[in-house]
């Protein structure tokens, strides 16, 4: 079932009210993929789709394990997270990813901030095109992230369902 950008903005506004209330933080965060890497060989690898998710999965993997260390694995703790793509092979765009990410209450922003580029850095996919910022306004990150086009929520990394406390 495709759902209309109506459609989408309401779940996307339900899911914000439910998950992250006024009182969580959150940042939107825009991490830039390189279009393809040169191969130690000399060959060509151009990104794919599944690279890219593949990618962002061990991203989120280790943020998580950086904010909760074993806990992320024994526990299965991790921080709130949604992600769409847009971009890439089919739209000629550079592809990249909008991710919003649940703000640990540990962290300040300008920690949290650090730790999402130094993981983000050391992706072989990473491209120098990176945008974090605490994300204030609800309404423009809805309209942003349901905006039609080559947009897609990334089921894979998707983590909304966590509802564990932030005691880290």
């Amino acid at each position: 079932m495709v759902l209309s950008r109506k459609q989408s903005q309401q779940v996307w506004s339900e899911w914000f009210q439910k998950e992250l209330p006024d009182d969580v933080t959150f940042f939107f965060v825009t991490l830039t993929l390189k279009q393809g890497l040169k191969r130690d060989d000399g060959t060509w690898e151009s990104l794919t789709r599944e690279a890219a998710d593949n990618e962002l999965l061990f991203f989120q993997k280790l943020v998580n394990q950086r904010v909760y260390g074993a806990a992320h694995e024994r526990f299965d703790k991790a921080l709130r997270w949604v992600e769409s793509a847009e971009g890439g092979e089919r739209n000629g765009k550079r592809a990249h990813r909008h991710l919003i990410i649940e703000k640990p209450t540990r962290f300040t922003d300008d920690e949290f901030r650090s730790l999402l580029i130094e993981v983000w850095s050391r992706s072989r996919w990473s491209h120098k095109q990176v945008k974090i910022e605490p994300a204030r306004n609800r309404d423009a990150v809805l309209n942003y992230i349901t905006k039609t086009g080559g947009d897609a929520v990334c089921v894979s990394t998707l983590n909304i369902m966590k509802r564990h406390s932030q005691t880290v």
